[in-house]
């Protein structure tokens, strides 16, 4: 398990508080382990958690206040101590977004742009290529790691490297590349997973745990190209590669590693890409391949280079089917130095395999060739024909023993060996040794022929150090509770600091200390009883001294010092005022009592102990301290004392529903008690499912256990005994209630009554009767609404999140208590008759009422039941309750009306409801008559978009609009703003008295009259009368052609003789006249025509012009 401490900070590297954590495995990614939130110092610790983890803030950005001010901006996640595991991620590749980066190459580009060391952690298998790593700056590193069971692959795409340094813009070399837990699969033979092109920036590439797949680990592909800086190692991994390294330059690695790897090769290395096998020219100068199991196809020359060269096969597996010997040294090589093979099963798979010949001429003499604990087996069905092992005798001191291949014809060919074993010697037979260069064995140091000098004689305690001479000197015991303490020169007795107490530590954290520990675990405040305000008299109040811990400075990390302040007394406080009171550092060793206007404490350097109100010269004192001391108990105690058994909303769940016929089906979530997660598994009682079951509780106790389906007809009234439950009535409703207990126990307990609609259930409270485990154990979860009888609730509600929320009614009749003084009586015909209609109703006297219930037993059909709930209200005629009779007149039938008469309720036929309605009703109390309903008729107030009269439907029906039916007639007036239009298909007849007029009654009307070619005919002596001018206008292009008549001006007297084939004009008024005037070239009038008449009887023509 593992122990986490993290810090959340700001972008100016300052705590956050309230920001939630998530904890991250790295092991089963994108897993949440769990989340914490961050207090007010910012930090927030995980424990108990297994694995690695990467810790992730939910709040991107915040706005908080910490210690009395406000940070705003960037959050960032710090891991500041841990213990137990390792977090060691920097970024975190997730292709779905939920890391760093969702892209290896991006996250590497991020860390050579930052030139830091950087750990990258992959969660997702990704394809991608050619990464260039050229850049780091001097000694930077680069690790890759992902989960431990290999999860993430990374895959190149073809024709191209994973990695690649092409380029050289770092720092000195000594840079280095680490792969661990991922799989690297290289998608075209020939290219690697490190491409070294340029420069030698990497100088250490190592795979831990990787999984290969083709490939080679490291190559370059250029002779200009070196591997000479270049270590290279490989533990514990295992897949299959070409080789461990492709050299096409002039120098080999500086160092091959290869540590406990299950691997298959094709060959070990490869010097040339083009050679053949066993075309090896220079192996790394160090090699080492230790433990594990190979195999490994083509033979390998072994080529050294220097004259000395660390090369070291041992405690391996090596199967091989190469043609001859597996390793073999050139004869003309003449660099072997220091070659070793030892403790090496070989398994041959083909027969002509064997395991090494090492040559080595007089003219070219190679050195400590060492061969030891070789055993070499054939695979079964394979005959080894040759020589297992051959040794040149012109080797130089050459070592082989234990050599074990009897399926070979010749094990070892080769000079003879004869091991040397050094003898055993006594420490009696070592000559040339004195006093000078060995001690007697019996001297003492405390002997008087010691060479050191003691200062003083010692006592018990004291302890011998060496001096600055140096000789043995004194240190005398030191005092009670002091320690020996080392200033790195010198030792002395001296007091343990909290500082000098060192804590489990990981790396080189700020916090490695018991001083550390108590700085950021512990905070500001009140810790004793002391510190208590009281009421002096006189507006003053007294503060006891007191214990505390403060802040060295305003800051979260400042270091944290217990306190003790004095008492102070006769502190005042301002009439009608709000006084804070705390303590604070008056200097940086001397604490105080405070008197502040404002609540401004840090809690760093000052806290608040309580409140006090002058209210018009009466104190009231609030003692309220700051109280820091365990605070974990008062925690797990606010918690408990708060809300004893809660439910985890992050998680959710226990969330009610059924299935099937009244079986209960609970989701699964979780519940906490204090400090204390208890897991809620799923049930269901459907016996089809998890077939779980419950316990049903009443007010009286337990009454049945292993329950599968909730009961339907049952409540509590409370007056009974166990398993005395009340049976429901007919379509009663009722509530059931349900708990949960923390070991997922599921208990029901009955409502409390029962209720005629489903909207007074809503209203039930919770039981106040509850069995005592559930008052200890149990959490009302939720509750069921149900009707009596009913296969499902009618609602299922939740005790969670929200509070229980009865719906709205929806239903006349699920409202209760409704009264006739309230609502109109109902007819409740479904409710009293019975479905196939044999019982009719009877009526029953007044006096005979009080017996209907009595009488009403048995099955029987009638209104009067003794289960019957509906009380009667009220009296009808001679004091009878109207009942429907049997057969004969008024017996109601099927499709008839009910109507109140003397006898009772009688049946009517339609026929017979609409002749009682028509005698009564009057048109006119009908309402609604000015909704224009009758749109036949013509509306006298007006329709929207106008409405159309016609006169009749036949050819040549006319319309007649008369002013009245009375002798004297009224004008019948046409109005509009402007113009009233008479079309061609419309003859006007107004009848006014004598005259046939159409009149327009206001200035600025014209009447227009627009006809067919032929013209309008007006009938009979039509009289045109205005008193104005204008009285007949023409619009422009239009004539008046008068047919066979005369137009006659009002007030003129009529013609003698009038003529239809004339036309006359006269004026009987004394000096009128008659003119025609029309418009000169300028718009002038001109007087075309004048006819005057100034002197009778004679007649005057005067023209003006004429042409």
């Amino acid at each position: 398990m593992a122990t986490y401490r993290v810090a959340v900070v700001n972008e100016q590297k300052r705590p956050i508080a309230g920001v939630v954590v998530e904890a991250v495995s790295l092991n089963n990614w994108p897993d949440v382990t769990t989340t914490a939130e961050t207090g007010r110092n910012g930090t927030v610790q995980f424990t108990g958690i297994s694995g690695p983890h990467w810790f992730r803030p939910r709040t991107r950005r915040t706005s908080t206040a910490v210690g009395g001010r406000v940070y705003t901006g960037a959050v960032e996640v710090q891991v500041v101590n841990s213990g137990g595991e390792k977090v060691c991620v920097d970024f975190v590749v997730d292709c779905d977004g939920m890391g760093t980066h969702t892209t290896l190459a991006a996250a590497i580009a991020q860390a050579i742009t930052d030139q830091a060391n950087r750990v990258i952690f992959l969660c997702c298998s990704v394809t991608e290529s050619d990464i260039e790593i050229g850049g780091l700056a001097g000694g930077q590193s680069i690790t890759i790691i992902s989960h431990q069971n290999r999860r993430a692959i990374i895959t190149t795409n073809s024709d191209e490297d994973m990695f690649k340094q092409t380029s050289n813009g770092g720092g000195s070399p000594d840079g280095g590349l680490f792969l661990k837990d991922i799989g690297l699969t290289i998608t075209t033979a020939g290219y690697a997973v490190f491409l070294c092109d340029t420069g030698t920036e990497i100088t250490n590439i190592s795979a831990e745990r990787v999984d290969f797949n083709g490939g080679y680990f490291v190559r370059n592909d250029s002779a200009q190209d070196a591997m000479g800086n270049l270590d290279i190692r490989i533990v514990e991994c295992i897949g299959g590669l070409t080789g461990f390294y492709q050299n096409e330059g002039s120098t080999p690695p500086n160092d091959l590693y290869a540590l406990d790897n299950d691997m298959t090769l094709t060959h070990w290395w490869k010097e040339l890409s083009a050679g053949a096998e066993g075309a090896e020219t220079n192996a790394a100068n160090s090699s080492n391949v230790v433990g594990g199991s190979y195999t490994v196809s083509e033979w390998m020359t072994i080529a050294l280079s220097g004259n000395f060269n660390r090369w070291a096969f041992k405690d391996f597996i090596l199967t091989s089917g190469c043609s001859g010997a597996h390793f073999r040294h050139s004869a003309t090589d003449t660099n072997h130095r220091g070659v070793h093979y030892s403790d090496i099963l070989f398994i041959a798979t083909a027969n002509d395999t064997d395991f090494g010949d090492f040559q080595g001429p007089a003219a070219n003499p190679q050195d400590n060739l060492y061969i030891v604990g070789i055993h070499g087996v054939a695979q079964s069905g394979v005959t080894p024909s040759g020589t297992f092992l051959a040794v040149d005798t012109d080797q130089t001191n050459p070592y082989v023993a234990d050599i074990w291949a009897p399926a070979w014809p010749t094990v070892y060919s080769g000079p003879t060996i004869t091991p040397a074993v050094p003898p055993v010697i006594d420490h009696d037979d070592l000559a040339n040794v004195t006093s000078d260069q060995h001690h007697a064995l019996s001297h003492d140091i405390l002997s008087t022929d010691h060479p050191d000098t003691l200062a003083a004689s010692v006592v018990r305690g004291d302890l011998l150090l060496t001096n600055a001479t140096p000789v043995l000197a004194r240190l005398p015991i030191g005092a009670a509770s002091t320690y020996l303490k080392s200033d790195a020169t010198d030792a002395a007795w001296a007091a343990i600091q909290a500082a000098d107490v060192g804590l489990p530590i990981i790396g080189t954290p700020t916090y490695d200390s018991v001083e550390g520990l108590n700085t950021v675990f512990h905070s500001a405040g009140w810790i004793s009883p002391g510190g208590v305000i009281s009421d002096a008299g006189g507006a003053t109040i007294n503060v006891t001294a007191g214990d505390g811990m403060l802040r060295s400075s305003d800051s979260p990390v400042a270091q944290l010092k217990f306190i003790e302040w004095p008492a102070s007394n006769g502190l005042a406080i301002t009439a009608d005022s709000i006084r804070y009171i705390g303590v604070e550092l008056n200097d940086p060793n001397d604490p105080q009592v405070v008197v502040r206007t404002t609540n401004n404490f840090n809690n760093n350097t000052d806290f608040i102990l309580g409140t006090v109100v002058n209210d018009g010269g009466v104190l009231h004192v609030q003692n309220a301290p700051w109280e820091v001391g365990d605070h974990a108990n008062f925690m797990i105690q606010r918690t408990r004392g708060t809300a004893p058994i809660a439910r985890d909303k992050e998680v959710g769940g226990i969330i009610f529903s059924e299935s099937g016929t009244r079986r209960v089906v609970v989701s699964a979530g979780q519940l906490w008690r204090g400090l204390t997660a208890f897991v809620i598994g799923a049930l269901d009682t459907d016996p089809g499912g998890a077939a779980d079951t419950f316990d049903e509780y009443s007010s009286q106790g337990k009454e049945n256990t292993g329950i599968a389906q909730w009961p339907n007809t049952l409540y509590d009234n409370g007056s009974g005994g166990t398993g005395s439950l009340q049976t429901m009535g007919n379509n009663k409703w009722a509530n059931l209630w349900w708990y949960i207990e923390l070991d997922t126990e599921l208990v029901m307990v009955y409502g409390t009554a029962q209720y005629n609609t489903r909207t007074e259930a809503e209203n039930e409270d919770i039981p106040s009767t509850l069995p005592d485990r559930l008052q200890v154990h149990g959490i009302l979860a939720a509750r069921f609404i149900f009707q009596k009888s009913a296969a499902t609730a009618a609602e299922i509600l939740s005790a969670f999140d929200t509070p229980f929320t009865p719906s709205g009614v929806t239903l006349h009749a699920d409202l209760g208590t409704v009264t006739s003084g309230q609502h109109h009586t109902q007819a409740h015909k479904d409710e009293h008759d019975p479905e196939d209609g044999a019982d009719a109703l009877d009526t029953a006297n007044a006096a005979e009422i009080s017996v209907v219930v009595a009488a009403g037993t048995g099955s029987s059909h009638s209104l009067a039941r003794a289960d019957h709930v509906h009380a009667i209200v009220h009296a009808i005629t001679d004091n009878h309750i109207v009942t429907i009779d049997g057969g004969g007149a008024g017996a109601p039938a099927s499709g008839e009306y009910a109507k109140w008469t003397a006898s009772g309720l009688e049946g009517k036929s339609a026929a017979e409801v609409a002749g009682d309605i028509e005698g009564s009703i009057d048109h006119g109390s009908i309402g609604g008559l000015g909704d224009d309903d009758h749109t036949q008729y013509a509306l006298l107030a007006g329709r929207t978009g106008g409405q159309i009269i016609y006169g009749g439907e036949n050819a040549s029906a006319f319309l007649v609009l008369r002013s009245t039916s009375h002798g004297t007639k009224g004008d019948i007036a046409l109005q509009q703003a402007t113009i009233i239009t008479l079309t061609a298909d419309i003859a006007v007849d107004v009848y006014s008295g004598d005259k046939h007029t159409i009149q327009c009654t206001s200035a600025g009307q014209v009447l227009l009259l627009g006809g067919i070619s032929t013209g309008i005919v007006i009938g009979a002596d039509v009289h045109l009368y205005r008193a104005e001018a204008d009285l007949l206008a023409l619009a422009a292009g239009d004539n008046l052609n008068l047919v066979q008549g005369y137009i006659q001006l009002e007030d003129m007297s009529t013609p003698s003789n009038p003529s239809f084939d004339d036309m006359h004009f006269f004026t009987r008024i004394a000096g009128g006249r008659i003119q025609f005037i029309g418009q000169g070239p300028t718009g002038e009038e001109c007087v075309i025509c004048d006819v005057s008449n100034t002197v009778a009887p004679a007649n005057v023509l005067t023209l003006n012009w004429i042409e």
